[in-house]
């Protein structure tokens, strides 16, 4: 498709041509359906779609990733043939990659009915007040009891590393697949794109929500001041925040946004293009309007699954789990016990250092292999530990107690798994343990406050 075509594109498929939000007076809108008694829930999806651009290589132009508006295209269809109501409203921000200089907000109607379509100046997905400025703009035009906010691009977990130094790394040969493949370089979700890719000198850059045409990003600090401001602004926290987008369900993911929203929903490993089954979601939502914050989330990652049903004999790999962001306060005081336990048993308890060792190397990991699952890492602990440090053994079982099983008063509310592997090893909740040395970043974390970052450094030698 003709990015440049957008506007025909969007008068082709909604019936009529993009109003202009700013035209006609449209600047000062009212609220549709504004008293929050009447509606249960709103849906805000944030859509950082402005990737696929090419910048200049040793090789020549280089796409860094997977171009995103065309599936945001059919997330819109798929929102289309579910439809909104009364009850539930739905709304759209979608950044492009058209050179039209032009963004988007939807407001999705009744099935059958046409969205209302207005433009925006181009915005710049990696600012966060951007972002603010989507979630104030959501909440004042369709207040409700409830709302879901869902980040939509692609992702890479709690990482703010600079994954652009493998390509600035490169070898000048003609073996491009395998010089890449030496360098490591992956195909993460919510990155940071590279202006000039060759020409970035920063050593710190840093990435989420990625945005081509503005060659900036998201960090982990600036997504949840844009959540925190949205709140003051409002007057209203989220009660979902959905990360549609690969490898977010990280333990410092959820602790870094744990007071922005009562539940995150995220994958802990990487997510077909397709992405969430807007369709089959909003229509269950439309028809039990009523759902808690907890059941939209349980239906969400449910319906996310089954959407991957295997159609063949191959059954396609997928994770989605509900976290209940209220408890990784409890959960992170767990996790810091077991860490100072581990810290005081290392230097004379052998049998702590091997097992810890043996842990690392045989714990599930995702297509990060610096991600491993929580549970699946400390059932690893706890099988090759032979010593007998109390304090070890009872923050070991204190921690695997806090994430099994998933329910209400769990950080894991729900958690389904596909796949041989994963539905025996992924439990829901991933953690950063490289194989070795440590990122520089992962001191800025609020995750930090654990002690995580100090024992990776003890038993990598850092």
């Amino acid at each position: 498709m003709c990015w440049e075509r957008l506007s025909a594109w969007l008068a082709n498929l909604f019936g009529g041509s993009p109003s202009d939000e700013n035209d006609n007076g449209k600047d000062k809108e009212e609220p549709v359906n504004p008293t929050p008694d009447k509606r249960q829930w709103t849906l805000m999806l944030y859509m950082a779609g402005d990737n696929g651009k090419e910048f200049p290589t040793a090789w020549g132009p280089e796409q860094i990733m997977a171009e995103m508006t065309s599936a945001g295209y059919k997330d819109l269809g798929e929102l289309r043939a579910a439809g909104a109501s009364e009850q539930v409203a739905v709304l759209v921000q979608f950044d492009t990659i058209s050179e039209t200089d032009l963004s988007y907000r939807f407001q999705i109607k009744g099935a059958g009915e046409e969205p209302e379509v207005l433009r925006i100046e181009e915005t710049n997905c990696g600012d966060p007040a951007t972002l603010r400025d989507f979630i104030i703009w959501g909440m004042e035009r369709c207040p409700a009891e409830k709302t879901l906010l869902v980040l939509w691009n692609h992702g890479g977990g709690w990482k703010e590393d600079d994954i652009w130094a493998a390509y600035r790394g490169l070898p000048r040969t003609p073996d491009r697949s395998r010089a890449m493949q030496k360098a490591k370089v992956r195909r993460s979700v919510f990155r940071k794109t590279a202006g000039e890719v060759l020409g970035i000198e920063d050593p710190e850059t840093r990435w989420i929500c990625a945005d081509d045409s503005s060659k900036d990003f998201l960090d982990n600090a600036e997504l949840k001041r844009a959540l925190a401001e949205a709140a003051a602004a409002t007057g209203q926290r989220l009660s979902v925040i959905g990360m549609d987008a690969c490898l977010m369900s990280m333990a410092e993911v959820a602790y870094q946004i744990r007071d922005q929203a009562e539940i995150m929903v995220g994958s802990q490993e990487i997510e077909p293009m397709a992405g969430w089954p807007y369709t089959a979601i909003l229509s269950a939502l439309t028809a039990r309007p009523q759902m808690t914050p907890q059941e939209l989330s349980e239906l969400i990652v449910q319906e996310y699954v089954r959407s991957y049903r295997p159609s063949t004999r191959r059954v396609p790999e997928v994770t989605q789990a509900a976290i209940n962001l209220s408890q990784m306060e409890p959960l992170g005081g767990k996790l810091a016990a077991f860490v100072g336990a581990l810290q005081a048993a290392l230097p004379d308890d052998i049998f702590a250092e091997v097992a810890l060792n043996r842990a690392k190397q045989d714990a599930f990991r995702f297509d990060d292999p610096d991600y491993l699952d929580l549970h699946d890492l400390l059932e690893c602990f706890q099988r090759q530990y032979k010593g007998q440090d109390a304090a070890v053994l009872e923050a070991t079982q204190a921690l695997l107690d806090e994430l099994t099983p998933p329910g209400p008063d769990r950080p894991i509310l729900a958690n389904v798994a596909q796949g041989k592997r994963y539905a025996q090893r992924a439990h829901g909740l991933s953690i950063y343990f490289p194989a070795r040395g440590i990122s520089q970043f992962y001191d800025g974390l609020d995750f930090a406050v654990t002690g995580w970052g100090n024992l990776i450094r003890q038993v990598n030698r850092v």
